[in-house]
């Protein structure tokens, strides 16, 4: 299928994405995205399990999907709605009639990046679900911020050579796009959006950095979260 273009994330040089030109606007919007996504799969899947009216929180990630995916396709980059709409998409889950009184036991799952499809992991959310659980699942911006950090921690601690270690100017350029989230974040449903590695700092009597097979602590962390 070499006629189809694909984009491919690495950093490495793996892939030339053929037929695409990775320009500022393009990539702010890829990121912008990503925080959408991420925000859509904590709020939904912590409001489904208790929502009132069957069928609600997906109306409303319907609702707010359509508006995300308008304002990406505008040929401006859309800073000031970005912020508009995660504040907005937080304040309306936030007002959803939920029920509290009893939690269900949260389940995290975990594996390659791929889980976060529902075609990749045969839909175990909605299993869970079904079943009377909360699904849990890390959030792909960290894994971002985390493929980040253990490269510098390879070139601190493990001999890696500093050509290897993300710029600080890229790091804090990731975590920009999530201040929006945390500004907002004030649901009743999910606690407030943790810094991961400071939450990896409460793990080190667990989990310790040197771990570096496939997600390692990240996912650990992200989990026990």
């Amino acid at each position: 299928m070499g006629q189809i273009p694909v984009i491919s994330l690495n950093a490495n040089g793996m892939e030339s994405t053929p037929g695409f030109t990775m320009t500022i606007p393009l990539l702010t919007k890829a990121m912008q995205g990503i925080v959408y996504g991420d925000l859509f799969m904590r709020l939904l899947y912590s409001t489904r399990p208790y929502e009132l009216q069957e069928g609600s929180a997906e109306a409303l990630h319907q609702k707010w999907k359509k508006i995300c995916q308008e304002s990406l396709s505008k040929k401006s980059i859309p800073f000031l709605e970005f912020g508009k709409n995660v504040k907005g998409i937080i304040r309306d889950f936030d007002a959803l009639p939920m029920n509290y009184k009893f939690k269900e036991p949260k389940v995290g799952i975990v594996g390659e990046i791929l889980v976060d499809s529902p075609l990749c992991n045969n839909h175990i959310v909605e299993l869970l679900e079904k079943e009377g659980a909360e699904a849990v699942m890390p959030d792909l911006m960290d894994f971002l911020l985390y493929c980040f950090y253990n490269q510098n921690f390879k070139h601190e601690n493990l001999g890696a050579s500093w050509k290897e270690r993300p710029s600080t100017y890229r790091h804090c350029l990731l975590e920009s796009f999530e201040r929006p989230q945390e500004r907002n974040w004030k649901s009743p449903s999910t606690s407030l959006l943790p810094e991961i590695f400071e939450n990896w700092r409460k793990r080190q009597d667990s989990m310790f950095p040197r771990n570096q097979t496939g997600e390692g602590w990240f996912l650990t962390e992200k989990c026990w979260s």
